[in-house]
């Protein structure tokens, strides 16, 4: 469906919303080159994304499509902003970041949602911010090693896509734990597997993880990546952990 029709620089820039679906369909090899996805990742974006609900928003040049985002809901309150991506050099930043703004608006009234969340490194911000986004809070992706379901914490962190030392988390909080409260993602480091902690809908179920890492995000008063709001967030309790994100899946 159009949103909005309007011009700049002598080209027509279209707004369009359908439903999440059409990006696995009709924009299947769009997405896999933007992301570099195998057959398995795709899959597995595909079902989670769908089985969450949402929105892709479609921006075209000319009637030509050359820009992507998707609004999936969290809940009944919160949806996440996410698979950004553009398809063509002719979308400049300041018609993707008014266009952005158009459909997280029209994204906010058809879904019925307070707003949107978004994680961000320091290479997206400016054009989300230009969008409307402000960042809530800074945060750090910490990891932490998974035997036999025992959780042990490593002194690694990383920011920016860049994996660092630190020793806060260990000495913060135990070093080991024992959840079964995990589950297997896509992802993989040194061909072992990613897991999250599972959220509460997901429970009782049990899950033996033999090996893995696991992603944990702490918010943090320094500068990292960072935790960024669309619309009335700003007193709603957000969970905001890998689990709850898109790539979680």
């Amino acid at each position: 469906m159009l949103v909005k029709k309007y011009m700049s620089n002598g080209s027509s820039i279209e707004v369009h919303i359908s439903p999440i679906e059409w990006l696995f369909e009709k924009y299947k090899d769009l997405y896999v080159e933007a992301f570099k996805l195998n057959q398995s990742s795709f899959t597995a974006m595909r079902n989670f994304k769908i089985a969450r609900g949402g929105c892709l928003i479609e921006i075209k040049i000319n009637s030509t499509a050359s820009g992507f985002f998707t609004l999936s809901k969290q809940n009944n309150k919160v949806g996440e902003f996410g698979d950004l991506f553009k398809t063509s050099s002719l979308l400049s930043r300041n018609d993707f970041a008014k266009a952005m703004r158009i459909g997280l608006e029209f994204g906010l009234e058809q879904m019925s949602l307070k707003g949107f969340y978004s994680y961000q490194n320091a290479q997206a911000f400016k054009l989300v911010n230009m969008a409307g986004f402000i960042r809530k809070t800074y945060y750090e992706r910490h990891i932490s090693f998974v035997l036999l379901n025992f959780i042990i914490k490593l002194p690694v962190k990383i920011v920016d896509a860049k994996t660092s030392i630190t020793f806060n988390s260990i000495t913060k909080d135990s070093p080991l734990r024992f959840s079964f409260r995990l589950s297997k993602t896509r992802l993989s480091r040194f061909y072992i597997p990613y897991v999250r902690h599972m959220i509460d809908m997901e429970l009782p179920a049990k899950s033996i993880i033999p090996i893995g890492f696991l992603n944990e995000f702490y918010n943090v008063s320094h500068v990292a990546d960072s935790l960024m709001f669309f619309g009335d967030l700003e007193s709603y309790n957000l969970e905001t952990g890998f689990e709850y994100s898109d790539n979680s899946a």
